[in-house]
């Protein structure tokens, strides 16, 4: 089973950056995460240092819409072709849309990543339909803000064939990589 996130590495480059700031980041994202399923489970958890800008940043949005997600923090796994895809989705959440629930990913990135992003929304909307969610086809990236102000909105539409062929394509070159392909000779 390969997540969401090794089939992206592909297209990232963390090279320039140094290994502890790295870890912090991901720290970071991780803390900020876990503070998020803690308020939607209604469990305390406090954020520390710099986990707190963000965590009042999505306490801002939160308080904004009051909506509670049907799905939050959960791993979903692909079937046909997406067989061996799994990626573990932030929140699935009733907010105005034509098909009454939007996918939301919670992001502490300092940039958007149009790229990266675009195929995420795509793998994680095909695996909640391949578990019969049905979600609006506009995901949205919440890029919280680090000192806890309003975080900036990203809607992405998978459905979009630029989006859907270079994931296609992604996932495809992914598990050729992988051995997963099956070749018949003519």
């Amino acid at each position: 089973m390969y997540r969401v996130s090794e089939v992206l590495e592909f297209y990232k480059d963390y090279s320039n950056i140094p290994q502890n700031i790295l870890e912090e980041k991901q720290a970071i994202g991780t803390n900020v995460h876990a503070c998020i399923d803690g308020y939607y489970n209604d469990i305390p958890l406090y954020p520390e240092g710099r986990e707190v800008g963000y965590y009042n940043s999505f306490l801002s949005w939160q308080n904004n819409h009051r909506k509670h997600p049907s799905h939050h923090e959960q791993r979903y796994y692909g079937v046909g072709y997406y067989d061996k895809l799994s990626g573990q989705v932030d929140a699935v959440i009733p907010l105005k849309s034509k098909i009454g629930s939007v996918l939301v990913d919670f992001k502490t990135s300092a940039k958007p990543d149009s790229l990266t992003w675009s195929l995420q929304a795509f793998y994680y909307h095909r695996l909640l339909m391949d578990n019969q969610i049905a979600t609006d086809p506009f995901v949205l990236f919440l890029q919280l803000d680090p000192k806890g102000g309003v975080p900036k909105e990203h809607w992405i539409d998978t459905s979009d064939p630029v989006i859907t062929d270079i994931a296609i394509s992604t996932w495809t070159v992914f598990k050729a990589k992988k051995g997963l392909l099956k070749v018949r000779q003519l």
